[in-house]
């Protein structure tokens, strides 16, 4: 890669890290501590003993909104995904893997992420056979949100003797990938945001979490419009790389992008929005937390803009919908938001019949494990060990992708995303906005063409 290519590589990933930022700011405000990094075998086994694994080598949603959900509900959902087999108990003993949370401070709240991802286990090891026909033990871990935690972690389930180790999303991810990388074990991922993981040989990360400022670029290709605007909050560790990769992204698909800074706290954006729609922007993307994305939002109807209008998930929550008229706005997100679709169907099933809590940490938790068990489909009888696993993962089929909308996939073939092998998804969801918030429609966004480096 060229140097210019590293540079805007690191651009793009600086934006991202922001954008997280912003998504963690959304977390729960729970008093309670974390509790002790523990393990913990999780779905219930057959009664035989554990064999021992081979060397290491190598949004907010209601509850409410979720259909009523039986045992049938998801096998009928778990029929639409031709790479599974029909439900059937896994047998023999189980294989040991690792989960790892970050688990709860008074930040963030992702303690519905382990439960969630005991609940995919227990699917998995009731209805998919478990994994080449053994069920999944889960033995899980909370890194406390700290380096420290996270490098516990991974030493203590290589002491168990796992063969992957899976986390729906962390803020001590490059710790996580780094010593399990080291200690020839996978790691998988649901969201990475990291080149140190995008290029880790035996890291993977299910989701394309690059989506949340490319995606936009992606819809006005397709929507033929050739220049866009995009309304950042004004901050330095936004606003710099922003501007400096954008136009390159954007350009990639024959979009001129134009950069509107505007502070926090703004109340009334109407000028500068009004002086970007007049330098031609024929669509706007907003990066910001929702408090600021309502403003924008406001600001663009009160000037009666007809072009789209793109947000990340994080910009909408109960304040945004009471605050602006969000019909008609379109959501980039990791996951679909409507309930129609066989895998958000599949979710809420699962959900429901294990008692998990559904939110947006509980996705990924749930994710991740699926998806794992998916891309493992291809694994035959016999011993698995992280090496196999590894080989099994690069040479899966395309499977599909939990709680993705209708046909979507992923395949850790490590070809997904050229400028970064680790991601196994090379689009991400997107859908409307209903009058009340909800999300209809929700599709698929292709980003191959958007993301990819040159030497200009």
């Amino acid at each position: 890669m060229s140097t210019t290519s590293m540079s805007m590589w690191r651009k793009l990933l600086a934006v991202v890290a922001v954008m997280s930022l912003v998504a963690a700011a959304c977390g729960g405000d729970d008093d309670e501590a974390s509790s002790p990094a523990t393990t913990a075998a999780a779905p219930a086994a057959d009664d035989t003993d554990a064999e021992a694994p081979g060397e290491a080598e190598g949004e907010d949603e209601s509850a409410d909104d979720a259909p009523e959900s039986t045992e049938s509900d998801a096998e009928d959902a778990a029929s639409s995904d031709a790479a599974e087999a029909s439900p059937q108990e896994a047998s023999d003993g189980p294989i040991k893997v690792g989960f790892v949370s970050d688990g709860r401070s008074d930040a963030i709240d992702n303690s519905a992420e382990t439960p969630a991802a005991q609940a995919a286990a227990a699917y998995v090891n009731e209805h998919l056979g478990g994994v080449a026909g053994r069920p999944i033990e889960l033995i899980t871990c909370e890194t406390h949100q700290t380096p420290a935690g996270a490098q516990d972690c991974v030493a203590e389930l290589a002491s168990a003797g796992v063969i992957a180790i899976l986390n729906g999303v962390s803020g001590q991810g490059e710790t996580l990938s780094a010593q399990a990388n080291e200690a020839g074990i996978p790691y998988v991922t649901n969201g990475g945001l990291s080149q140190a993981i995008f290029n880790a040989p035996l890291s993977f990360v299910i989701g394309n979490g690059l989506g949340a400022l490319v995606g936009p670029a992606a819809v006005a290709a397709e929507n033929g419009l050739t220049q866009a605007g995009i309304i950042v909050i004004d901050v330095p560790a936004a606003v710099d790389p922003v501007r400096q990769a954008a136009p390159l992204f954007y350009g990639n698909v024959g979009v001129r992008a134009d950069v509107t800074a505007i502070a926090p706290g703004t109340p009334d954006m109407t000028p500068q929005v009004q002086a970007a729609i007049s330098k031609g922007a024929q669509q706007f993307a907003i990066i910001g937390d929702e408090t600021f994305c309502t403003s924008a939002m406001q600001a663009i109807q009160t000037l009666g803009f007809e072009g789209e209008t793109i947000v990340v998930r994080t910009c909408i929550g109960d304040a945004s919908i009471a605050e602006a008229d969000v019909e008609g706005v379109r959501v980039i997100s990791g996951t679909s938001d409507d309930p129609n679709d066989a895998e958000v169907a599949l979710y809420n099933s699962v959900m429901s019949e294990h008692g998990a809590v559904i939110d947006p940490s509980a996705h990924v938790g749930y994710s991740v494990v699926l998806a794992w068990a998916r891309a493992m489909a291809g694994h035959g009888d016999g011993e698995v060990t992280p090496t196999s696993v590894v080989e099994t993962m690069i040479a899966m089929e395309p499977a599909l992708l939990p709680i993705g909308p209708d046909g979507a996939t992923f395949q850790c073939n490590r070809m997904a995303v050229a400028i970064a092998p680790a991601i196994c998804a090379a689009g991400i969801a997107i859908y409307t906005l209903d009058e009340n918030g909800v999300g209809t429609g929700t599709s698929f966004l292709d980003l191959t063409d958007v993301l990819t480096l040159g030497g200009g």
